[in-house]
């Protein structure tokens, strides 16, 4: 059974691929442009997986990280970083966060199928 997750990314036309494909593969696809709108989505909607852009408009990646790692309704939902950089700087932005990986954008969208397979292994979470 197809999982829920949350894209958080603010290029429309990357979500719009990544939607399409993630929901093509069975899963449940719920979107957020910038960063005050994801955490109302993760809350709203409790996503099984959140993907999420560090560099974002409204808030940020590192701050969406901070407001769902600290809120008890979304501390357990597993995050996948994204981002364009792949720079330490970035990096740094989110190493005191508990993140189920890191991709640079682009990736191949057979490694995200990958990583929420292993995330989920026969459709339950690890």
């Amino acid at each position: 059974m197809g999982k829920k997750i949350l894209i958080v990314d603010d290029d429309s036309d990357f979500v719009l691929l990544l939607t399409k494909k993630l929901a093509q593969a069975g899963h449940q696809v719920f979107t957020a442009l910038d960063g005050s709108q994801a955490i109302r989505m993760a809350h709203r909607e409790s996503p099984d997986l959140v993907l999420l852009d560090i560099k974002l408009p409204a808030g940020g990646g590192a701050g969406v990280l901070k407001n769902l790692q600290r809120s008890a309704k979304t501390l357990n939902i597993p995050i996948i970083a994204m981002s364009a950089s792949d720079d330490p700087e970035t990096r740094k932005s989110v190493a005191d966060y508990s993140l189920e990986g890191f991709l640079k954008k682009p990736f191949d969208f057979g490694d995200l199928l990958r990583k929420v397979e292993e995330l989920f292994p026969g459709g339950q979470p690890k």
